[in-house]
C-alpha cells in the first residue's frame, strides 16, 4: 500500500527523485549522493535502503530500478 505522503512532501519526493534518475543517467554518484539524503529528510529508511545499496555499488542501472520502483510504492509517477 502506498506510503501517504501529504501534496507539498509528495512534490518534493517527485522532483527529488526526477533529479536522482537524471544523476544516475549521468553515472554520477555525486550528484546521487545529496539526493538520497535530501529523500532520507521525508521518507522512512526502510524504503530507500536498497537505493543507497546499489548506490554503494555503483550499481546505477540498479538504482535507477530502485529509484521508478520507490515511486511506484509511493504512487507518485514520474514524468523522464
Amino acid at each position: 500500500s502506498p506510503v501517504p505522503l501529504d501534496k507539498e512532501s509528495g512534490a518534493r519526493v517527485a522532483a527529488t527523485l526526477v533529479d536522482l534518475l537524471r544523476a544516475l543517467d549521468a553515472d554520477n554518484p555525486d550528484g546521487a549522493e545529496p539526493l538520497l539524503t535530501e529523500l532520507a529528510s521525508v521518507l522512512p529508511a526502510e524504503l530507500l535502503q536498497s537505493l543507497g545499496m546499489m548506490l554503494n555499488d555503483f550499481d546505477f542501472r540498479g538504482a535507477e530500478a530502485a529509484a521508478r520502483q520507490l515511486a511506484e510504492t509511493l504512487g507518485i509517477s514520474l514524468r523522464i
